[in-house]
């Protein structure tokens, strides 16, 4: 079974930010920033509320941090590595004799689909 609550943390100069304590039947706490800047603590469901509080203060520093670089466009790969998207099929080379190509597939073409900016959005597979 989980339960949720929410935990706000504070540092100096920062926005607060907010924990979603997800309680579990787990052995460890564990803090998740995900990609969009949301943060999770996964806690055991027998550990004490300030026991939990304790650990996030504990981490707060890593939290704005960790979140900072998640949010940030320093945290996206550099496209000089990415082959041009073409609406044909372009072979690109070879890799030890496998020839190497551009593919609009399924994949490719949801996320085309999905993004309101194609040509500045990334997908990597």
């Amino acid at each position: 079974m989980n339960q949720m609550k929410i935990y706000r943390v504070e540092q100096k100069n920062e926005e607060p930010v907010e924990v979603q304590i997800i309680r579990s039947s787990r052995r460890s706490m564990g803090l998740q920033v995900k990609a969009d800047g949301t943060v999770c603590a996964r806690v055991p469901m027998q550990v004490m509320d300030y026991a939990v509080q304790e650990f996030i203060e504990g981490h707060a520093e890593w939290i704005f941090k960790k979140r900072k670089l998640v949010l940030s466009k320093d945290n996206r790969p550099d496209i000089v590595y990415l082959p041009e998207v073409t609406e044909d099929f372009v072979m690109l080379g070879s890799f030890q004799g496998i020839p190497v190509s551009v593919a609009i597939g399924d994949n490719q073409a949801s996320f085309l689909g999905s993004v309101k900016e194609p040509d500045s959005s990334i997908l990597i597979n």
